[in-house]
């Protein structure tokens, strides 16, 4: 599970992606997208918004996994100058 962004000058920080859990005893085929991705920044003025989230985490076990799709957990999007900072993974 990702972490919250850190606050910035005015704005808190944002929340991190969740925990995503797959058990089977089957196949699973991802053909389109599973993601746990953190959230971007909040506020208005990049100069003293609060931090992004962190990914969060996919855990998956299965005896067979096929498809073309994709698992992402990737961070939120940050940027400024007095901002907080990003969340821990």
């Amino acid at each position: 599970m990702g972490s919250g962004g850190g606050g910035g000058q005015i704005v808190v920080g944002s929340s991190g992606g969740g925990a995503i859990y797959f058990n089977l005893s089957g196949t699973l085929n991802v053909t389109g997208s599973i993601n746990a991705n953190g959230n971007d920044r909040l506020g208005g003025n990049p100069d003293d918004e609060g931090g992004a989230g962190s990914g969060g985490s996919v855990y998956i076990t299965t005896s067979n996994f096929i498809g073309n799709g994709s698992l992402t957990t990737n961070g939120g999007t940050a940027g400024g100058t007095n901002e907080g900072g990003g969340g821990a993974g």
